[in-house]
């Protein structure tokens, strides 16, 4: 038959009671799980932007590098003329790995001869 109790409630117990009661419930042949317990958060992935290319009229391609650190992960790419960007891409999925991947995502509807700012924005669950 287990026996279950929360994690918060072992805290509670100094360590010498928590030895005695371990070790009586396994010499009973019980089993011993805790409930509660919290697991590490997930690593943020990371990112940047890398140079634009593909630039040529009102197009250009515009590429986030993006560490997913193991967690599903999405990037989209916001940009504008000035740094308060204004328009955003689609977002688009960058896997779940633990290396760097780039993500090209091209953009349409560009002024020609416009300087634009743009930042990669990557999220995990």
């Amino acid at each position: 038959m287990p026996v279950t109790t929360s994690a918060s409630n072992l805290r509670r117990l100094p360590l010498a009671v928590l030895v005695v009661i371990i070790a009586a419930a396994l010499s009973a042949g019980l089993a011993i799980t805790a409930t509660g317990a919290q697991a590490a958060a997930p690593k943020k992935p990371s990112t940047n932007t890398r140079p634009a290319t593909a630039i040529a009229g009102q197009t250009a391609t515009l590429t986030a590098r993006v560490n997913p650190q193991g967690q599903a992960t999405s990037v989209y790419i916001r940009y504008g003329k000035t740094k308060n960007y204004g328009t955003r891409t689609a977002v688009v999925p960058a896997g779940a790995g633990t290396a760097n991947v780039d993500i090209p995502i091209p953009v349409t509807g560009l002024a020609a001869d416009t300087k634009y700012y743009f930042q990669a924005v990557a999220t995990n669950a």
